[in-house]
């Protein structure tokens, strides 16, 4: 059983079976997914950083997720397309429906990583509220 208390990290195996898991996972939820190989030197020295983020406090609704490589092409979300995941790592912001947001160009150290996750997931949660209280707005103006 998962702490609620800390971030939520999910690894995707290789295979179809894992593939429909990813994508059920961000048909719903914001993501901050990596998409890596094991045998990616450059996803290995990071993978101690990575995996620090568990322990982090957990940030609202984002899931954190790795896939790993053999998954990808079973993937049917637009975030895995091949112009997209062109190397690894590549870590991205995801939209709820897989759909790519921004990806991460920083440095690969857990404190950028979450640093990142605050920026971009807080800058998103508050375009969100403020355009449902823009409708909220325009609704009661047509009501007056």
């Amino acid at each position: 059983m998962r702490n609620t208390n800390q971030m939520e990290l999910v690894s995707i195996g290789p295979g179809p079976a894992e593939a429909a898991r990813f994508d059920s996972l961000v048909a719903a939820r914001p993501a901050f997914v990596k998409f890596h190989s094991p045998g990616c030197g450059h996803c290995r020295a990071m993978a101690g950083a990575w995996d620090a983020l568990r322990h982090e406090p957990a940030r609202r609704d984002v899931i954190v997720i790795e896939v790993h490589a053999d998954a990808i092409p079973h993937i049917k979300s637009e975030c895995a397309r091949p112009e997209h995941v062109r190397g690894y790592p590549t870590l991205m912001h995801v939209h709820p429906g897989g759909r790519k947001a921004r990806e991460y160009q920083g440095d690969r150290t857990t404190k950028d990583l979450l640093r990142f996750i605050e920026e971009e997931f807080k800058r998103k949660g508050e375009e969100r509220r403020g355009e449902l209280r823009s409708r909220r707005e325009a609704r009661s103006r047509t009501r007056a």
